[in-house]
């Protein structure tokens, strides 16, 4: 491995993680009902925040994913 792929790979790792600890916080806050939602909108941001931290994962660990085929099948 050359050194840009290092870099590259360390912040696209440090980006994943970030990111999955905000989706975790924001989920916890929802969970512990400090952001008053409607049962409809909590659910819905349930499975958006699910779908988003598999995507994450899925990421880190170097699967490939195609979100084109994963957001037309949501939609």
């Amino acid at each position: 491995m050359t050194v840009s792929t290092l870099v590259y790979d360390f912040l696209v790792a440090v980006t994943v993680i970030g990111l999955v600890g905000e989706l975790l916080f924001l989920n916890w806050m929802l969970l512990s009902e400090r952001v008053r939602l409607t049962t409809e909108l909590a659910n819905l941001f349930r499975l958006v925040v699910l779908g988003l931290i598999v995507l994450a994962v899925a990421g880190l660990l170097g699967i490939n994913v195609n979100i084109n085929i994963i957001l037309s099948g949501a939609l």
